[in-house]
């Protein structure tokens, strides 16, 4: 893969050497500030056998002290086998792991956790360490941020995306680097803002999703405001506060979309982020464009046409003119010599 930024070898960790995975009582894992054990002691703890008492696998598993800290950042080995634990075994990185002769493990002594996002929350919450929260030794890895979804989700990437316009703002920055993001707003809570934009654009169209649903689940396109309403009447009858995952966005449809053969496609790109602080990311060159099975069409008729205007698989599948072979999917590299052949582009990746 190819690096997009530069990072210190422990970036993204906030943990200093001796410091335990987790804390039961006031001082647990404050690190190992002492001295290191003497070569008999340390000899002593190897041959003891001792747990990390990890919170998935040992949750009443006693307190660690600093020496049995100190020996387990000391004594591992980079050179021994991986070890790895996961929640889910139906999946590809599964078979990957395992393919590259890696050790499954159910205790805790694991290198990789590949976990489901519940785990992650579970976990590793918001408010972290202090609340109980799982603490990882230098080495340990999960395939999650604790705080993924304030971008992952769409309702959190729009209040993080306005949050960014306004720092760039007040900064005296350009903001014309967000452009690429339509105007959007998250309801029920922007209902007002959305209807007085709707007011000074009309017969605009817009597409709603929901905000924690994927797969193309729960998308639809609009182009009156009364449409809106009678959706919002039925969604959140008489709703005092609403479940944020719950909440839907809604942004103005871009109309005039890049078509390759008449049709509509996106981009299905793979990042591998290993820090925010500094950045840190790896770009896969395994990914690929997704395209419709019918042609694009602005024809009102056709508006709650998925296949027309929705470029998930999972929606597409569905249609009598999808391609099992192909999967209406193009390499990038297609669709890169499709561009310079076509439009005499210069695209870089």
């Amino acid at each position: 893969p190819r690096q997009l930024g530069e990072g210190d070898e422990r970036a993204g960790s906030s943990l200093r050497p001796g410091e335990g995975i987790r804390g039961q009582g006031r001082g647990a894992d404050l690190g190992n500030r002492g001295r290191p054990p003497s070569r008999e002691r340390a000899a002593d703890l190897r041959s003891s056998g001792f747990s990390f008492g990890h919170p998935h696998f040992n949750r009443g598993a006693p307190k660690m002290d600093r020496e049995k800290r100190y020996l387990a950042y000391k004594s591992y080995n980079p050179s021994r086998v991986i070890k790895f634990g996961t929640t889910m075994h139906n999946c590809l990185a599964f078979n990957v792991l395992k393919s590259r002769q890696w050790q499954e493990t159910t205790v805790d002594d694991w290198d990789i956790f590949y976990a489901d996002t519940g785990w992650i929350h579970e976990n590793l919450p918001y408010s972290g360490f202090a609340s109980g929260g799982l603490r990882l030794n230098e080495w340990q890895k999960v395939n999650h941020f604790p705080n993924h979804v304030e971008l992952t989700r769409k309702d959190l990437m729009v209040k993080n995306v306005k949050r960014y316009r306004k720092e760039l703002q007040r900064e005296g920055r350009d903001t014309s680097v967000l452009d690429f993001v339509p105007t959007t707003f998250v309801l029920p809570g922007d209902y007002a803002l959305f209807a007085e934009e709707y007011r000074r654009k009309p017969n605009t169209t817009w597409i709603l999703k929901p905000s924690a649903r994927a797969q193309g689940k729960g998308i639809f396109l609009i182009n009156k405001l009364s449409q809106v309403r009678k959706w919002y009447a039925t969604q959140w009858p008489g709703a005092v506060k609403v479940n944020s995952s719950d909440a839907y966005v809604v942004s103005r449809y871009i109309q005039n979309p890049l078509l390759v053969g008449g049709k509509k496609f996106d981009l299905r790109l793979y990042v591998c982020v290993r820090s925010y602080r500094p950045l840190q990311a790896y770009k896969s060159s395994l990914c690929f464009a997704r395209f419709c099975n019918f042609k694009y069409t602005e024809d009102e008729d056709d508006l709650d046409n998925a296949f027309v205007h929705l470029t998930n698989v999972a929606v597409q599948k569905h249609s009598d003119q999808y391609n099992e072979n192909h999967g209406s999917k193009w390499p990038l590299e297609s669709l890169k010599f499709y561009l310079k052949t076509n439009y005499g582009l210069k695209v870089r990746t």
